[in-house]
Order: C-alpha cells, then sequence, then structure tokens
C-alpha cells in the first residue's frame, strides 16, 4: 500500500512540474512488462497513478478555470492528413538526429516550412527511415527482445512531442530541444541495453591479436566523441550569453523563420531602441504575416515614436490573429488615447480587457491614467489601486498614483505614498511637490522638495536651473508657512548656486519685503527686472513694493506693464484696483 501512495503521489508531483509526465502511466506499464511482473497484480499501484491524476485534473481546472484551452491560431498548420504524417515523420527524424548526432545540428529554432509540401522529397525519406524503424521496434517486440520494451518505453516518451497533435511552437518551429530530456533517458538505457549483448559477441568472435587494438579503438572513437561534445558545447554557449546573440545565431541558422526577427525586436523594444525595433518587427512580418507578436512588437514601436496611426494599424492587426489577448488590446487602447480617443481607449480597457482578464496589472494602470486625463480622480485612484495589487513592481505607478491622490483630495493617503520613497526621479518629485503646494499642503510640499535634493544629490536627475528653481521653491513654501529664517536659507542656497537666474533675485526681493526691507525688496526686483524683462509678476511685485514705499507713480507706471503684459494674469484684478482706486 505505501508503494501504491508512492507512486501515486510521485505521479501527481510530476504533473505539477511537466505535462511530460502524462507519458509516466504508460511507462509504468511498460516497465512492468519489462520485468515481466503480472499486471493484475499491481492494480493497487496503477488505481493509485490514476487517482493522483485524477486530482490532477480537477486541481488544473479549478485553479485555471478550464482544463484545456489551445490560444486561437498558436497550433502549427500541419495541413491535411498526409501532411500532418509528415510533419509527425520529420519531428521524429529531428529528435533521432538530435540524440545522435548533436553535432551542428542543435539550434535555438527548427525550422520548416509547415505544411511540408507533398513534394518534399527529404520528408518522404524521414518519414520512410521513422516507418522502418518502428517495423522494427513491433518485430523486436514480438521477439519479446529484452531492449525492445525500452524502445517502446522511448518511442512513448517521445509521443506527445512529435506533432500527433500540433505543438503551439512558433516561427515555423516543429520540434524544441527541451522535448528531449525525458526521452533522452530511455534512448540512452536502451541503446546500452542493445549495444551491450553485441560488444559481448564482438568479443567473443575476436581472435587474440584483435583484442589488443579493439578496446584501445574503442576508447579512441569514445574520446573523439567526448571531444566533439566538449567542442560543440564551448561553440554554443556564447550564443546564450543574452538575448541579442541568441537571436541573432537563430536568425543566421533560420534565416525564413520569422521567429528569430520577432524576438530581436523585442530586444530592441527593452532597449529603447524603436527604429531598430521597427526593422526586426517588419522583417519577421514580411517572412510570416500571421506572426501576431510582430505585429504588436511593430505597434509598440511606431507608438514609441509618435506614429500613433500606423501603431493603432499594427495593434489590429495582431488583434486580427489573436482576438483574445489582453496585451494587444490594452496597446490598442494606449495607441487610440494618445490620438485623442480616450472614450474608445476606456471601452477597450473595460469591454475587452478586464473583461478577460481582471488581474491584468497594465490594463489597470493605463485605465487609471485614462481616468485622470479626463477629470475623474476617485475612479482613477481605484484603478491604479487594482495596478499596484497586479503589477510585479507596484512603484512605477507610485508617481501616477499619488497624483490620483492628490486631485482626488485624499491628502493623507498621499502622503503615505510619499513616505520612504526613493525610487522616484528628482524631477518627479520636485513635480509632486509643486501640486502640493498648490494644493494648499505645504509641509508635504517641503517633504517632497527634500526627496527631490536627497535623489538629486546620489544620482542626479537636475541641471543647474531646475535645481536653483527647486530652492527658489522652498523658500516661497518656508516664507508661507511663515518660517522666514528657513526661507532665507533656501534663497542664499538658490543664489549661491546660479545668481544668473532672475528668479532667485525674485525669490529675495519676496523675502526682503516679508521682513520689511521695502528698498533692499525693491533692488532685488529691478535686478530680476533687468535679467528678465518678459515676466510680468516681476513688474506686479515691483510695482506694489514701490507703492508701499509712497512711490505711486512709479508704482503706476509698473501696473500698467503689468496689465500690457498680462491682461488676464493672476493679479490683473489687483493691478487695476491700484490705478483706479
Amino acid at each position: 500500500m505505501l508503494l501504491a501512495v508512492g507512486a501515486g503521489l510521485a505521479f501527481l508531483l510530476a504533473l505539477g512540474s511537466k505535462e511530460m509526465a502524462v507519458t509516466l502511466p504508460f511507462l509504468l506499464l511498460t516497465f512492468d512488462a519489462l520485468q515481466g511482473a503480472r499486471w493484475c497484480r499491481r492494480w493497487p499501484i496503477y488505481l493509485a497513478v490514476v487517482a493522483a491524476g485524477a486530482i490532477y485534473l480537477a486541481l488544473r481546472t479549478a485553479g485555471l478555470g478550464y482544463l484545456y484551452q489551445p490560444q486561437p491560431g498558436a497550433a502549427l498548420p500541419v495541413g491535411d492528413p498526409l501532411q500532418h504524417l509528415l510533419v509527425v515523420g520529420r519531428s521524429v527524424a529531428r529528435y533521432l538526429l538530435l540524440l545522435v548526432w548533436p553535432f551542428g545540428t542543435l539550434a535555438p529554432i527548427h525550422f520548416s516550412t509547415l505544411p511540408v509540401p507533398r513534394t518534399d522529397p527529404l520528408a518522404w525519406v524521414e518519414l520512410s527511415v521513422v516507418l522502418a524503424l518502428l517495423a522494427s521496434l513491433i518485430w523486436a517486440l514480438l521477439r519479446r527482445k529484452r531492449a525492445a520494451w525500452l524502445w517502446l518505453a522511448f518511442a512513448i516518451s517521445l509521443l506527445p512531442v512529435v506533432n500527433i497533435l500540433p505543438l503551439e511552437l512558433r516561427g515555423g518551429a516543429i520540434v524544441a530541444e527541451r522535448f528531449l530530456y525525458l526521452p533522452s533517458f530511455f534512448f540512452v538505457l536502451a541503446l546500452g541495453v542493445t549495444a551491450l549483448p553485441l560488444m559481448r559477441r564482438l568479443g567473443s568472435w575476436a581472435t587474440t591479436a584483435d583484442r589488443r587494438w579493439l578496446l584501445p579503438a574503442i576508447g579512441v572513437v569514445g574520446s573523439a566523441f567526448l571531444a566533439a561534445c566538449l567542442v560543440t558545447t564551448l561553440s554554443i554557449v556564447p550564443h546564450w550569453r543574452d538575448d541579442q546573440s541568441l537571436w541573432e545565431w537563430a536568425s543566421a541558422r533560420a534565416p525564413d523563420s520569422s521567429l528569430p526577427y520577432t524576438n530581436l525586436s523585442r530586444v530592441a523594444l527593452d532597449n529603447g531602441d524603436w527604429m531598430l525595433a521597427l526593422e526586426y518587427a517588419d522583417q519577421a512580418r514580411a517572412l510570416n504575416p500571421d506572426d501576431a507578436t510582430a505585429h504588436n512588437n511593430a505597434g509598440s514601436a511606431l507608438l514609441n515614436t509618435g506614429q500613433v496611426a500606423g501603431a493603432e494599424t499594427a495593434f489590429r492587426q495582431a488583434l486580427a490573429l489573436q482576438p483574445e489577448n489582453t496585451l494587444y488590446w490594452t496597446n490598442l487602447a494606449a495607441a487610440l488615447a494618445s490620438q485623442g480617443r480616450p472614450e474608445e481607449a476606456t471601452e477597450a480597457i473595460e469591454q475587452e480587457v478586464l473583461n478577460r482578464d481582471p488581474s491584468f496589472g497594465p490594463a489597470h494602470a493605463l485605465l487609471g491614467a485614462l481616468y485622470l486625463s479626463r477629470g475623474q480622480p476617485e475612479e482613477a485612484v481605484v484603478a491604479l489601486e487594482q495596478a499596484q495589487r497586479y503589477l510585479p513592481d507596484p512603484d512605477i505607478i507610485r508617481s501616477d498614483l499619488i497624483e490620483a491622490l492628490l486631485a482626488a483630495g485624499q491628502i493623507d493617503k498621499a502622503l503615505g505614498l510619499l513616505e520612504g520613497v526613493e525610487p522616484l526621479p528628482a524631477k518627479r518629485w520636485v513635480e509632486l511637490g509643486n501640486q502640493l503646494a498648490t494644493t494648499g499642503q505645504p509641509e508635504a510640499a517641503l517633504k517632497a522638495y527634500e526627496q527631490a535634493l536627497q535623489v538629486n544629490a546620489s544620482v542626479g536627475g537636475l541641471d543647474r536651473s531646475e535645481l536653483v528653481l527647486l530652492h527658489v521653491q522652498r523658500a516661497a513654501v518656508y516664507q508661507a508657512l511663515g518660517d522666514l529664517d528657513k526661507a532665507e536659507e533656501a534663497a542664499f542656497v538658490a543664489m549661491m548656486t546660479d545668481q544668473s537666474e532672475p528668479l532667485v533675485h525674485k525669490a529675495m526681493g519676496d523675502l526682503l519685503r516679508a521682513r520689511g526691507s521695502l528698498a533692499a525688496a525693491q533692488k532685488a526686483y529691478e535686478r530680476a527686472q533687468k535679467m528678465a524683462p518678459s515676466i510680468p509678476d516681476i513688474y506686479f511685485d515691483l510695482g506694489e513694493v514701490l507703492w508701499d514705499q509712497g512711490k505711486q507713480e512709479e508704482a503706476r507706471q509698473k501696473f500698467d506693464l503689468y496689465l500690457q503684459m498680462a491682461p488676464n494674469g493672476q493679479h490683473a484684478e489687483d493691478a487695476r484696483g491700484y490705478l483706479n482706486p
């Protein structure tokens, strides 16, 4: 009983690890036949294996919501039954070649024209060899050859991956080396059991003189084989150092396959090289117009280069091939939003993506951005919080969520997200500080500004003028809080950073005016005006400080200049009030 329970548990664990485990019950029967065991006496083990299989199917259905759901258009196009048979024969032949002669045959993609043409002579040769081997196996089984059961086990372990049921491979690939993990074990075992009696028979036939060179000859052949394996490994490994090298090698090995170019376009997208990504994607699309991923990659490249109409077309081509793909729908929504069509983009996300997969994080993130752009901050907060829940790296949208929370008036929540957040760039911290300052949260604004200074000190991100403006804004916030000493300190730092910035002198003027030093404030404003005669607010500030000193005529001139430059400006009504008391 313990053996039966152990067998069932092992089978259940194997099924959870790899689908190839489906062959294990058949291999168990083959093993029992090899051992000469009576199947009727092993029924507890068989029952445990069947129960384990049933448990796995129930768990799979409960966890995924389906037992088997093939991706539309993903299975290999095998053609009519005769062409399908040729594909199976070619698949078996390719696997056998990889096992027998891996030198120069190993590759990231094993391409074949699909469906296989009926007039392909190599396909008929491959099928003939496979049928001959199958006939030999049947003959050996009928003769009750011990090694035949191991060869049968090898054949059974190979059955799921020879395209009897077409595999979901891309780019014209029909086989993959990773599918040989289990079959290679039985192949080596069967080969050894087959070769051992042959070697013994050869030894019994050999004379004493023959035996002197037989073992050295076998050693030389074995050493040459191992050396060839080593050379093959050393020549292949460098191609796997990164995705770029791998798929460039693949494109050289299978120039008619779209898959290498599709993956190279993905690498270029990840590297931010949009034009190269588009070039590779177009090559893939030319080779295979039904490569949905290539269309999607082309759309992503076009979207990033501002060619949004072309991006929309590419995403729709991808969706025509895979209409259930939530990533493609999300990308299409991004293209629609970029063309000023937020309603269509929102509908695509809600109807086509989240209805299919409510846990798709990028869709929630885009939906949040759409709501925010449409002035619906409460809905944006809900969507972005969902995105944080499902995205692998929730920090990438933290700044958007903070912005939405601020717009929705949820200040405390926004401040909680601000605490201890470092991944944001310095410029983003400055933007958040400005938002907080304009929404009446000066303490939170100062925290954001301090974070900007810390990030800039460690990794940079602000140029000299941006850094000066940051200190000017800090001075303004401190002044609004009534902390004139801190305001003066910030203004002084801004002055020391760059005295040529007119807003620095304006900030000093504001501070001196708050301290009651009107004459000094006037001089600071005049320096700012001289440096930047096109900034209206400086004229208004200068007018007020002149008015406070009793210099009404000069002040009226400044107010008049302000109104000429900004008749609808922030201080327009106040300026008119001074001019027309």
